[in-house]
């Protein structure tokens, strides 16, 4: 059987949006109550946002043992784009963007307090770099010059690189548990878009 959930907004709280923290779909995964054999879906549509968030929702779905699909519907960028790196099959709709990049943060203080900071910012590179390597196959180096780059992604280029498998959409499942409006998903584009601008 096929259980789904949905990402429609910012990973993590108070970004912009309510967010989907990690603890909430914790919560939302836990209520499925999946069977080791049941197929999970994930439909995926965010601008990115907390990276330790992204590390839980990450962890949540490699947890289950069976069948793990992710849809990317309209945008995996920045932590989303490695949240879509747990599933066993990426799938990513023709008009859909991927985004990766190294990890961002803002630090007050003395220069010693600012070359911490970047060091720590290199430790949560290198903690999901890994998942890119294992999904597309390549070097770590090669992983990392894309995340300097600030590499965008059409589904064809996600496809050659080979952050997905497949190009394409799945039906919705009956039932399915939606999480995060259009508007929000919306309007934490929008913003995540004219920032970068």
């Amino acid at each position: 059987m096929r259980h789904e959930l949905s990402i429609s907004e910012a990973i993590g709280g108070g970004f912009f949006s309510e967010g989907m923290t990690g603890g909430r779909f914790k919560e939302l995964f836990d209520g499925l109550r999946l069977r080791p054999d049941d197929e999970l879906l994930v439909r995926l549509n965010s601008p990115g946002g907390d990276v330790w968030d992204g590390m839980q929702i990450y962890n949540t779905i490699k947890s289950h043992p069976g069948p793990k699909i992710i849809q990317i519907d309209g945008a995996a960028l920045s932590a989303a784009s490695f949240v879509a790196m747990a599933g066993d099959t990426i799938r990513m709709s023709q008009a859909a963007m991927m985004m990766v990049h190294n990890p961002w943060s803002i630090a007050m203080g003395d220069a010693d307090a600012m070359r911490k900071e970047a060091e720590i910012l290199d430790k949560h590179r290198d903690a999901v770099v890994p998942l890119y390597v294992k999904q597309t196959g390549k070097r770590p180096e090669k992983i990392m010059e894309l995340l300097n780059d600030e590499t965008w992604m059409t589904a064809e280029d996600a496809l050659k690189l080979h952050f997905i498998d497949e190009i394409g959409t799945t039906e919705a499942t009956p039932g399915a548990v939606q999480r995060g409006s259009e508007e929000e998903s919306e309007a934490a584009l929008a913003l995540m878009l004219k920032l970068k601008m």
